[in-house]
This record gives C-alpha cells, structure tokens and sequence, in this order.
C-alpha cells in the first residue's frame, strides 16, 4: 500500500532521473528498481518503486505498469516510456521525459517567484489592515463617540467598518474555515496537482488568459517534437500532446487539428486553419515541413516562445513589486490619515 501523501513533480522527475541514470549504466531493470527502493528522500518514493518492482515481475512491461500510479505518472510520460521500450531505446526516451520534466519545473518555479513577494507583501498588508480594523480603529471610534464635531467622511466610514467587521468577525471566519475545508476537500477527490487546477482556474481570466496560452502552445510544441523525435506517425503525436490537461478550446483545436492532417493537408496548414496558433508557429512549422527539419524547428519554436514567458515574467516582476508597494501604502496610510483627521481638525480648532 502506497503512502496516501501525493509526490510533487520535483519528487517523481528526481526517481525518473536516477531511473534513466542506472538504465545507462548497463544495470537491470529489476536492480535498478531494487537500488530505488532506498535511495529515495521520500517514503512515499520507496514505496512506489518496490510496487512497480513488484508488478514488473509479474511480466507486465513498465508502461503498464506506470499506468496503474496516474498521481505520479502521466498520460504523456506513460506513452513515452511506452514508445522507449518498443523501440528499445527506453533510457533515451527517459532522458527526454526528464528533460522535458525540468523544464517545466523551471517554468513553474519562475512564476512562483514571480508571485512569491507580491503575494507575500499582500498577505503581510491585509493581516496588519485587519488587525488594525479590529483592534485599534475601535479604540479610535469609542474615543470621539461622544464628540458634538462632525467626524470627516473617511473616519466616518473606517469607523463604521471596523464595527461591522468587529461584529461579523466569528461568522466571517467559520465561513472561510468552510470555503477552504471545502476546496482542499474537492482537490482532494479530483487529485489533481494544485498547478494544473491553478492553471484551469486563471486561463478564465481575461488579463492572464493570454499568458497562459503562450505556456500551453510551448508545451503543445515542445510535446510534439518529442513524439516526432521519437519515431511516432505525426497523427499519434498529435494524440500524445492531448495527455496534458487543456482547455476546453485547446483540445478542439487540437482535435481540429489532427482531422486535417489524417485528411492530407500539411501540418501548417491545419494550423493555420484550426485558428488558435499564432502566425509565428504556423511559419516555423511551415519552413520545418518544408526543409524536412520539423522536429528541430518545433524545438526552436519551444524555445523561443519560453524565452519570451522569461523576459515576460521578469518584466512583470519590475512592474508587480514597485505597485503592489504603491497599494499597500495607500491602504495603510489612507487608514492612519483616516484615524487621525479627526484629531487634526481638533487642533486646527484649538490653534
């Protein structure tokens, strides 16, 4: 029985690595799961290469065998594995699959960065807001209840606000304790990784919509050359770029996509008729096909397009951090001028 605790990508791209390794050292299948089974950081780990260890023996090839662990091996990775061990250069197609892993952790691991001291300023400003909401702006509200001056319209508010909130704080509370009980719950039964749910959650946004559909066509891309590279027909690499999770408009494009190509028509083409890859892709493929280099065409094309999410993300790192700084400042100072005004209109008076 595997340990209930899911692997992360960075965990199962660290066992496919050290798998590939041993594979290339000239050592068994069998040993190679033998000598995984403790080396892994990770008891979850162990376990899964003593139960894939174990399957093996019982004749089923290792596709299958991974198959039967979809939380830890996908579609893409199974189909892979599948193509190495039927061409007989299963620790080639390894070594692809763990590059191609890389990257995507690398990507992945940018945008965290990305997001990490936005989120985190966020996070810190609405803690301090909060508590000052509850714990200093009452004080504040208690001491000119009794005052006969009419209080400014912006203390007036605060005020107000920080009462309702003081009074809802409990219920407010339990009710986010159940959003969030219920959303680690439905994650949970879908066991999805949270970067695929994250990933369907904000293509819905129109201002992050674009951005994620340069990630998905590099992806798209980037999984065709390697099923073309690894001798499959165009129309089952095609097939191999759906094991991802897309939405909904990618996969019919995709779709689309491959129905003209079984027709005939040239990969370019049904790009360019499917409606949803950019001009840049559809020319790239097109010199590809027509210079008889697609595979290394599609891989520069993946290249390029990663290169510009990079200089994109860096760019918004510049723009999110001096504005993210400028919001919370005008929270928190507007809040402090809020409190005060009443006391600064009180010393006018007096002088």
């Amino acid at each position: 029985m595997i340990s209930r605790r899911r692997a992360t990508l960075t965990d199962v791209t660290f066992f496919l690595r050290q798998f590939a390794t041993l594979l290339q050292a000239g050592i068994p299948l069998i040993t190679c799961l033998t000598l995984l089974t403790k080396g892994q950081p990770k008891l979850v780990m162990n376990q899964l290469a003593s139960h894939i260890k174990n399957k093996l023996l019982t004749g089923e090839p290792l596709h299958q065998v991974m198959q039967h662990y979809p939380l830890y091996f996908n579609g893409f990775t199974c189909k892979m594995v599948q193509i190495g061990e039927q061409t007989g250069q299963l620790t080639a197609t390894l070594m692809t699959v763990v590059d191609y892993h890389e990257k995507k952790i690398a990507l992945i691991k940018k945008i965290q960065q990305t997001l990490f001291y936005p989120v985190l300023l966020l996070i810190s400003a609405s803690c301090i807001t909060l508590g000052l909401f509850l714990f200093v702006v009452p004080h504040f509200a208690a001491l000119f209840a009794d005052t006969q001056t009419p209080l400014p319209l912006l203390t007036l508010c605060l005020f107000t606000f920080a009462l309702w909130l003081k009074q809802a704080c409990l219920p407010v509370g339990v009710l986010l304790f159940i959003i969030i009980a219920i959303t680690v719950y439905y994650l949970h039964q879908r066991q999805k990784p949270l970067w695929d749910e994250l990933k369907q959650l904000t293509y819905r946004l129109p201002l992050l919509r674009h951005f994620w559909q340069q990630i998905l066509i590099a992806q798209f891309v980037r999984n065709l050359a390697l099923g073309l590279r690894a001798g499959m027909p165009i129309t089952d690499a095609l097939i191999l770029t759906t094991h991802h999770t897309h939405p909904n408009d990618m996969r019919a494009s995709i779709a689309k996509l491959r129905r003209a190509v079984t027709t005939g028509l040239p990969l370019h083409h049904g790009m360019m008729m499917s409606g949803y890859f950019p001009t840049l892709v559809v020319q790239m493929v097109k010199i590809g096909e027509e210079s008889g280099m697609l595979e290394e065409m599609l891989e520069k094309t993946a290249d390029c397009f990663e290169l510009t999410l990079n200089e994109r993300l860096r760019f918004l790192t510049t723009l999110i951090e001096p504005l993210i700084m400028l919001i919370v400042g005008s929270l928190i100072g507007g809040l402090v001028i809020g409190m005060y005004l009443p006391i600064f209109k009180l010393g006018s008076a007096l002088s």
